[in-house]
């Protein structure tokens, strides 16, 4: 078996009694020679030679020695400083305060010179390795004894730390960056400040030292704070050389069979953290001894062959065939092309992504063997994976850190069983409670028989109420109380941190849930695992995961949210049942919600803006989740409506075309406005709800000419539980489905509604197959629909050709890879409304080939069958626009909300026929592209 790792034996520390007179040049007044064997100097500068690593001091190195006398203390904390350079050195007195010379006295000595004791103590701060930097790599920490004789004091230093010898050049950190590019697709060379490259090291066990005082004369440490994980900072790279570089970096030692991984990250210009590739190895058998030197090579390689013939018996055992994505799986291609499989740029297998896609069957025993050969994570959360976790799986070295998503599975029925898991413990603070309500996070578990874990926080780790309303809904408070006095406890995380969220969710959760006995919330979040969306864990008294029900609040279909989470719910019921026996009676927990009475003004219809120019294009608005008080005139309904308007029309071409447009909305009273189990709302995710509600527009105006194009805008201020999608049909009809404004209404409305556009960014990044690129061509050809996108490349016939040439349009437009989730479609600028948000203030405009659509539909509706297009009419219209600031109002979103509107989209669907057709058939007839 190839070993891991490559090191030399060359124990740093060599035994020496004495010095050559040679090495001697001056020493203290007193007459006492103060000398060293080889140490490492403050600059970790190692001198090679014959296998072994050797260390020099180097002139000046200080030393702090210590007496041990309790009575006269300031005889401890002494300075002395390195004379020559060497193996050998002679310390002189760097203080005012010398050695006393006392024939068999003991002296203890510690290196580098000790800067944070306090007074004369017996304590020695050792030095963090936590944040190293290259160019001032902190020094190693060494310890030792000697004893005065004849005028000699001679000490043989030990060492503390372990070190791991990395080598990489300039060439090596180019070629990585350049592979990250690749993964990134969407990031630019320009994007980034080497110059802040830094290297992450990780393992399985505690490497670093964040804070610690060592006692010189009874090795004791306290105040010890240890860290899996460690910072080198590669500040004094010359990139415009060709130089290779290499660090000692200190470490704690290290088991055999633990691991230890390094992350090269590269930040973004102007950000403080970054994203990376990581390697990793196994410790080999002896593990990584004190003062040890052992060699880490990003240059080596491994064959994925075996990892291939693995991965097929996975496939096999979870109904691969079945999976909802499985592109390339068992083909002939390069196993890193294979639907969620991720290799490292030096060919290691680095992670395996098949979240919420469909995996069936019981937890294969492969399982182990492919967690053998990955490096930095595996995700199969939210399948349908069931039974026991084979013992050699939840045995893995791996598993404490992969578990928690493999074991996050939509399950059919409860499986009890000891999963080896075991959350980090924490202190934890009541929201509600005071000082003496810190306490461990295991203390609380040995207090209850079983207890519950909820994250009552959403994935941008934002305190949400809404969220929590959906997480702690009704049926789960009451499945609390059927077992609180019979043992089980409650735990929910909110991470609120500041006073203001503190006091904000004592109010909110005062009001929604008053004081339930034996629910505890806690400040923070969780340390069980922040990853995976929601759910309930329970842990047994001594903190092992015994049982796990997956509850969901995001998928793309209310009813089936409803579905999945009645089934979570029934499995929690049969699981405690079995754990802690019969349910107690209770008075049933009912939240306090507002049902709507006056449904006098539904189905109202108000005109928000009439055109003057043209015939007139009818845009319809209505909300979801508004009930009856929300209706008054001038209210908060007609204000949500008139906002999403007003967002529609930021963007060009619609900001200067908005007089050819009439605006209407069509009142939609819900019985309730939160989305919550038990909960009525007055559409309910159905087209034909609103066609039906949109029908009294054309009621009021007497025109059924046009089709319809509605925007669903849902109440912002309840939890949302739908994604943001545009439904369409063939005769132009359209639904935007928003969640959110700032940015979908253009996107989907505007954007795959009107315009008629397909989506600009990756997903996936897998190749598009010849049946997807011909539906692309078949919907252009006989819709107009996909202006935006072409999977061909040549300049001369894709679409936006006529752009490309005209060199009115140069700074714009061009042939950039990635679009319509796939790699190999194109669009034609790095970003627009239509990418995912990221790449600046392009990012906020409709690119030329989008407002060419737009223009075209907009003046077709408008001018009727008699309007004809002229490109250089379009042109002239278009100067305005060909500066990109002009182009939108819409201000540019944080990085916090484009994660959030990523998240939160989803592929528009194509229905065949027209909106007649749907409210013919009273079905769905819906024809996904490219989901």
């Amino acid at each position: 078996m190839k070993k891991s790792f490559l090191y030399i034996v060359g124990l740093i520390v060599l035994m020496a009694l004495s010095c050559t007179d040679e090495a001697i040049v001056e020493h203290s007044g007193n007459g006492l020679r103060i000398t060293g064997n080889v140490a490492p100097d403050s600059r970790t500068t190692f001198v090679e030679g014959d296998g072994v690593i050797e260390t020099h001091w180097k002139v000046g190195d200080e030393i702090t020695l210590y007496t041990g006398d309790e009575d006269n203390q300031r005889l401890n904390n002494l300075i002395y400083k390195a004379v020559t350079d060497g193996k050998n050195t002679e310390f002189k007195l760097g203080g005012k305060i010398e050695i006393p010379k006392e024939e068999g006295r003991i002296i203890y000595a510690c290196y580098p010179h000790n800067t944070g004791y306090e007074g004369y103590k017996m304590t020695h701060t050792i030095p963090s390795n936590y944040w190293l930097y290259g160019s001032t790599l902190d020094s190693p920490f060494l310890y030792g004894q000697g004893e005065i004789s004849n005028n000699l004091l001679n000490f043989s230093f030990k060492h503390y730390f372990s070190y791991l010898r990395i080598k990489i050049s300039v060439q090596e950190i180019k070629e990585l960056f350049a592979d990250f590019l690749k993964q990134s697709w969407t990031d630019q060379e320009s994007d980034y400040d080497l110059t802040k490259t830094y290297l992450m090291i990780r393992s399985s066990e505690d490497i670093a030292l964040s804070q610690g005082n060592f006692n010189p004369k009874t090795h004791e440490i306290t105040n010890k704070m240890a860290d899996k994980y460690l910072y080198l900072h590669l500040d004094n790279i010359d990139f415009s050389s060709e130089n290779s570089y290499t660090y000692m970096v200190p470490i704690l030692p290290l088991s055999a069979g633990s691991s230890v991984s390094v992350e090269i990250n590269f930040v973004k210009s102007g950000e403080n953290y970054g994203s990376g590739i990581t390697f990793e190895k196994t410790v080999p058998e002896g593990g990584f001894k004190v003062s040890h030197v052992y060699n880490w090579n990003f240059a080596d390689k491994v064959t994925n062959e075996k990892l291939a013939e693995l991965l097929k018996i996975f496939y096999e055992k979870t109904d691969g065939p079945n999976w909802k994505s499985r592109i390339n799986w068992l083909s002939d291609k390069p196993v890193e092309e294979w639907e969620g499989i991720y290799l490292a740029p030096n060919g290691l297998f680095n992670s395996i992504w098949l979240r919420s896609n469909n995996l069936t069957g019981p937890f294969p025993n492969v399982l182990a063997d492919i967690m053998n050969h990955s490096n930095n994570y595996i995700n199969l959360s939210e399948n349908y994976l069931h039974g026991y976790i084979p013992d050699n799986v939840k045995n893995h070295k791996r598993w404490k850190d992969w578990g928690w998503y493999i074991i996050a599975q939509k399950t059919v029925e409860p499986i009890i069983q000891d999963y080896n898991l075991y959350p980090t413990n924490v202190q934890v603070e009541d929201l509600f409670g005071d000082e003496s309500a810190v306490k461990d996070l295991y203390e609380i578990f040995k207090n209850n028989k079983l207890t519950q874990v909820i994250k009552g926080y959403d994935e941008s780790y934002k305190p949400n109420i809404k969220y929590l309303k959906n997480e702690f809904g009704s049926n789960r408070v009451n499945l609390h109380l059927d077992y609180q006095s019979k043992g089980l406890g409650t735990l929910i995380f909110t991470d609120v941190e500041t006073d203001e969220e503190v006091q904000m969710f004592k109010k909110e959760i005062s009001t929604i849930y008053g004081n339930i006995d034996g629910v505890r919330w806690l400040k923070g979040n969780s340390p069980v695992i922040d990853h995976i969306k929601s759910g309930s864990y329970f842990f047994d008294s001594n903190g092992q995961l015994v049982y796990y029900a997956h509850y969901d609040y995001e998928q793309d279909n209310y009813l089936e949210i409803m579905h999945d989470n009645l089934r979570a719910h029934n499995n929690c019921i049969k699981a405690l049942a079995e754990l802690l026996g019969e349910p107690a009676e209770h008075p049933e927990f009912k939240p306090e919600i507002y049902t709507s009475t006056d449904y006098t003004k539904d189905g109202e219809v108000l005109r928000l803006q009439k055109a003057d120019v043209g015939k007139g294009i009818n845009l319809i608005f209505m909300g979801e989740g508004f009930v009856d008080k929300d209706m008054e005139t001038g209210g908060y309904y007609e204000q949500k409506m008139t906002d999403a308007m007003n967002e529609f029309f930021e963007v060009e071409p619609y900001k200067t075309m908005r007089n050819r447009f009439n605006v209407y909305t069509v009142k939609v009273v819900s019985p309730n406005a939160e989305f919550i189990n038990g909960a009525v709302h007055g559409l309910n995710d159905s087209y034909i709800a609103c066609f039906d509600y949109a029908r009294n527009v054309m009621k009021e105006t007497g025109d059924d000419s046009q089709p319809m194009m509605i925007t669903v805008i849902y109440n912002l201020e309840t939890g949302v539980l739908r994604k943001n999608e545009c439904q369409s049909w063939e005769d132009g009809s359209f639904i935007g489905w928003v969640r959110s404004l700032k940015g979908p209404v253009a996107h989907e409305s505007g954007g795959h509604g009107f315009g008629r556009l397909n989506d600009e960014y990756i997903v996936y990044g897998y190749e598009a197959p010849e049946n997807y690129k011909k539906e692309l061509d078949n919907k252009w050809n006989r819709f107009g629909w996909g202006a935006n996108i072409d999977w061909r490349n040549d300049k001369n016939t894709i679409k936006w050709a006529h752009f490309l040439k005209d060199e009115r349009y140069a700074n714009e437009v061009g042939i950039y890879e990635g679009a319509w989730y796939a790699k190999d479609v194109y669009r034609p600028t790095n970003g627009s409304i239509m990418g995912n948000g990221d790449g600046g203030e392009e990012c906020y405009v409709f690119n030329a080939p989008s407002r060419e659509s737009i223009y075209k539909r907009i003046m077709q509706l408008s001018e009727g069958e008699s309007w004809t297009y002229d490109y250089e009419e379009f042109v002239k219209y278009d100067e305005i626009n060909r500066n990109a600031a002009s182009r939108t109002t819409i201000k540019p979103l944080t990085e916090a909300e484009r994660k959030e509107y990523i998240k939160n989209h989803q592929p528009p669907t194509f229905i065949k026929g027209t909106w007649r057709d749907a409210m013919k058939n009273g079905k769905n007839n819906i024809v996904v592209p490219l989901r």
